[in-house]
């Protein structure tokens, strides 16, 4: 490895292009810092809005009893085709208000001005600031953290971009297309 020195930032070969910036593009952290502009699907009020529709959803289909296949299928409930209709709506809407808890605790520090300290390593990982600044002074550790951040940083993306969408439509279009 290069000369390390955790008083300066990290070198180029070391940087994640865009970490600094990733919870602001996913609509969780509010803070623009004029680097790169979120898409407007993921604008904060909507995503908001569409978790409390999923969790209306899955609230509906839990309460709906089997007998109402239609109604079922109109609202886009695939789980009770497979028999697990309670299960999976629950697991929907738990982790639907975990996402929602997570955005207004974010929205709740924004606007009381409460520093988002815990995001100073994602700055440290783009180069914007030194290990240093943030107590990381091991070597080995540093560039750990960034090996690992990397390899989930480029899961993540191919995660959102390709599996995610692909899974999604399967299990929403096979039950549908088997069953009507």
């Amino acid at each position: 490895m290069d000369s390390f020195d955790a008083n300066k930032v990290l070198l180029q070969n070391f940087v994640i292009k865009g970490a600094e910036n990733h919870l602001y593009k996913i609509g969780l952290n509010l803070i623009y810092n004029g680097r790169e502009k979120r898409n407007f699907l993921y604008n904060p009020l909507l995503i908001f809005s569409l978790n409390i529709v999923i969790v209306i959803k899955s609230i509906v289909s839990m309460l709906t009893p089997e007998e109402n296949g239609k109604l079922l299928i109109n609202i886009g409930d695939f789980a009770h085709f497979f028999g697990a209709k309670t299960h999976f709506n629950l697991i929907i809407i738990l982790s639907t208000i975990f996402a929602l808890i997570s955005q207004l605790i974010s929205y709740y520090n924004y606007k009381n001005g409460i520093k988002q300290t815990y995001l100073k390593v994602f700055d440290m990982m783009s180069g914007l600031i030194s290990p240093k600044s943030i107590g990381l002074t091991n070597e080995e550790e540093i560039y750990k953290l960034i090996k690992e951040s990397k390899i989930l940083f480029s899961f993540n993306k191919s995660n959102s971009y390709i599996v995610l969408p692909l899974i999604s439509f399967s299990l929403h279009s096979l039950p549908f297309i088997i069953n009507c």
